[in-house]
């Protein structure tokens, strides 16, 4: 097992991939990955280590893409179930919120859109706090 901090996915030479940790600490897309089949988890956690060593522009648009604003999604597939993982950039910082199967081809359901908007604000409040904490010594 590693010895990197349950928050980090990926460590590589241009960026870091990181599970969002939510204001009651908790994970969801940590969670979410874990609950996966080990093969379709195993695919993830290939992609992210792939985005570390190389970043944003090695990836093709089957595994990674822009969606809405600031969010980004991580793609695979469990047999014909689409998963999406939706992520932000911050810094050489790729921070994934949670996890969700897309249903079919339509597009994402709105709240998916709110929730990774909304562990998105609380990661960006908790850096400026730290931030500011960090500044003022």
């Amino acid at each position: 097992m590693s010895d990197q901090p349950k928050h980090i996915a990926a460590v590589g030479k241009l960026r870091t991939v990181e599970y969002a940790v939510r204001d009651d600490e908790t994970m969801p897309a940590r969670e979410y990955i874990d609950g996966l089949p080990k093969n379709v988890k195993e695919r993830f956690l290939a992609l992210f280590g792939h985005m570390a060593q190389n970043g944003e522009g090695r990836l093709t648009d089957v595994m990674f893409c822009r969606e809405r604003g600031e969010i980004y999604t991580f793609k695979g597939k469990d047999n014909k179930i689409r998963l999406r993982l939706p992520c932000f950039k911050l810094g050489n910082r790729w921070i994934i919120t949670h996890g969700f199967p897309k249903p079919g081809k339509s597009k994402w359901p709105e709240e998916q859109f709110k929730l990774a908007n909304e562990i998105r604000e609380e990661v960006l409040v908790r850096e400026r706090k730290a931030s500011c904490n960090t500044k003022g010594r």
